[in-house]
């Protein structure tokens, strides 16, 4: 059976956890407004479909900062010694009128483990361009820190302004104003979270549960979205 791609794989978690958020705020507006819980698809279905349509540009963002940014540094390629590769060693030869010849013969033959090794090697350096270590590098966190929570966070809250409010069915005039009177007071609500959250995710979780932890983490900044996009 084949694997899903990490790319849909983050996609459906990121719908699951917005259908989630969407539900909460839902709840909470019922309650703080003393009425019973009416479900409102049309509200859910706009937030899921931000989410699907906004998921695979954050997967890709994530993954090309982690490119360019590698958060451990590459560990030096396993290298196989010269006298272990040839296994050839020289013989000097006096010949009878005192000619000295010298020759060059095999000392053993290839030993199977040596060619394994070889074969080992090629595939391990095949499968990935840039084995890593366990040790951090500080320089490439930061810079991925500080692209992240600035070009990122400027792109992701002016997207959601502006594709919330194109699910809407607002106007591009209305989609121009919301973003000019919504996106500084929304980022420096963001800042309250996402930088801990960032910090955290470039330190501790793998590129590909990366999305994962991020959505897990922005269930209740999914809350937030949700009353916002709703006016509250």
């Amino acid at each position: 059976m084949p694997s899903i791609p990490p790319i849909v794989n983050a996609t459906l978690q990121a719908i699951a956890f917005s259908a989630t958020s969407n539900f909460i705020a839902q709840a909470l507006t019922a309650y703080q407004e003393h009425e019973p819980l009416t479900l409102d698809p049309r509200a859910l279905t706009q937030f899921v479909l931000f989410s699907i349509l906004s998921t695979p540009p954050n997967f890709l963002w994530q993954e090309w900062l982690e490119d360019t940014f590698p958060g451990h540094p590459a560990a030096p390629s396993p290298t196989l010694k010269d006298s272990q590769e040839s296994g050839q060693i020289k013989r000097v030869f006096t010949t009878p009128s005192g000619e000295v010849i010298e020759k060059t013969v095999l000392s053993r033959p290839p030993t199977p483990s040596i060619a394994e090794e070889k074969k080992t090697l090629s595939v391990d350096q095949t499968r990935t361009k840039h084995p890593s270590s366990d040790r951090l590098n500080v320089r490439n966190i930061v810079c991925k820190f500080l692209l992240d929570q600035t070009v990122g966070a400027i792109l992701n809250t002016i997207g959601f302004v502006a594709g919330m409010g194109a699910l809407q069915g607002k106007n591009g005039q209305q989609i121009v104003q919301a973003i000019g009177e919504d996106t500084v007071p929304m980022m420096a609500a963001g800042f309250k979270l996402w930088p801990l959250v960032s910090i955290i995710s470039f330190t501790l979780v793998p590129l590909r549960w990366r999305l994962a932890f991020g959505s897990l983490a922005g269930v209740g900044w999914g809350v937030f979205l949700s009353l916002a996009a709703k006016g509250h």
